[in-house]
């Protein structure tokens, strides 16, 4: 099932939620850029990060946000909130 949350835009980004335990595998799948770039900002999946990710020519690509553990995530509730809260509109 897709779910749809708004009407796509040509300014919306990507938005990828990864969990400290699927970040990883993620990584495996971009380039090099993308993963120097994770990793100077440390970005680790944790609940409450949020990082904008740029493209080669230095405009916004992606948007990741951290979603922490599954244990983690069972002790509290809206884990999304604190990164959503974070990232700029679009």
């Amino acid at each position: 099932m897709l779910l749809k949350f708004a009407e796509p835009s040509p300014d919306a980004l990507a938005l990828h939620i990864l969990g400290e335990d699927t970040l990883d595998a993620w990584l495996d799948a971009q380039g090099d850029a993308t993963r120097n770039w994770i990793a100077a900002n440390g970005f680790t999946g944790a609940i409450g990060q949020a990082l904008i990710v740029p493209s080669g020519n230095g405009e916004a690509a992606m948007a990741l946000a951290g979603y922490g553990t599954k244990a983690r995530r069972a002790r509290g509730r809206f884990a999304l909130a604190a990164a959503a809260a974070k990232l700029p509109k679009g």
